[in-house]
């Protein structure tokens, strides 16, 4: 673990813990001010089978604290129940990891943060984070999050749902977004549309079991990054060799096999140490 780096825990479940306990700082007992203004990364974590229903006051004292992960146990109550001062207002990214249920995000400004990963469907009013360039977003059912993230000053928007099919590159058409992720959906059949969001340089297909057609990629005529993982349905993936600017591929999965299809541009920009063996 990093030298400023700690694990924010109970001291009843440093047993429970594995990893480094030099590195944990327990929150039920008194703390020296001088670690909380060093510590930059924190994970706040309990065990399996124990809920924590309110977040720990040593959080706040970490004012120079960058990045936060907040790990499954820790209940979206003691989120939702945050007053402002309760996370330190210089954190630039904050993961919740808990997917269970939807988290409603209280008046809770985060001036510096940049980017979020919420597990959770997370509601919240884009003015508690003015400065937020990269999301990973759970769409709520009637996209009301999806509208929100839109008014933010986002480069990145990673979907991990996408529960309207092909209607959700209506939704965000004419963004100004640099990379696009859609990370899990059964709906979504096929890619049209999605060149109303002319401004992708680079985009991430992941977990898509309904994805037959990615011929909809042509019209971004700026992409040059493509990342496809386990589109095991897709079917014309030699659409890529009609994409003059791509730089850098990953295939992984059973899609892998169609590599052969491609140009020996692109079996050259494939990036072998994540997806397939460039064929011979």
């Amino acid at each position: 673990m990093k030298k400023n780096s700690y694990v924010v825990m109970h001291s009843d479940y440093v047993d429970q813990h594995i990893g480094e306990v030099s590195q944990a700082l327990f929150f039920n007992r008194p703390f020296d001010p001088r670690i909380m203004r060093s510590a930059e990364i924190a994970h706040l974590w309990t065990p399996a089978g124990t809920k924590m229903e309110r977040l720990p006051e040593m959080l706040a004292a970490m004012s120079g604290l960058k990045d936060l992960t907040i790990r499954d146990q820790v209940e979206n109550a003691a989120l939702a129940s945050m007053k402002q001062g309760d996370l330190p207002e210089s954190l630039e990214r904050l993961v919740i990891s808990n997917s269970l249920k939807t988290l409603n995000w209280p008046n809770v400004v985060l001036p510096n943060l940049k980017e979020l990963v919420a597990l959770p469907t997370i509601k919240f009013s884009a003015s508690c984070f003015p400065s937020l360039e990269r999301i990973y977003l759970n769409p709520s059912k009637n996209l009301s999050n999806l509208v929100e993230a839109l008014k933010l000053p986002l480069k990145a928007l990673h979907l991990l749902g996408v529960p309207n099919g092909g209607d959700i590159f209506e939704a965000i058409a004419g963004a100004d977004l640099d990379e696009v992720g859609l990370l899990g959906a059964r709906s979504l059949i096929d890619l049209n549309g999605i060149g109303k969001i002319s401004s992708i340089r680079s985009i991430k297909l992941k977990n898509l079991p309904g994805l037959v057609d990615i011929g909809g990629l042509k019209d971004l005529t700026k992409l040059r990054s493509v990342n496809i993982q386990y589109c095991n349905k897709v079917r014309n993936l030699e659409v890529l060799n009609d994409i003059p600017g791509i730089e850098k591929l990953i295939i992984i999965g059973a899609l892998s096999d169609d590599a052969v299809k491609l140009e020996p541009r692109l079996q050259k920009v494939m990036d072998e140490s994540i997806g397939p063996a460039k064929p011979a």
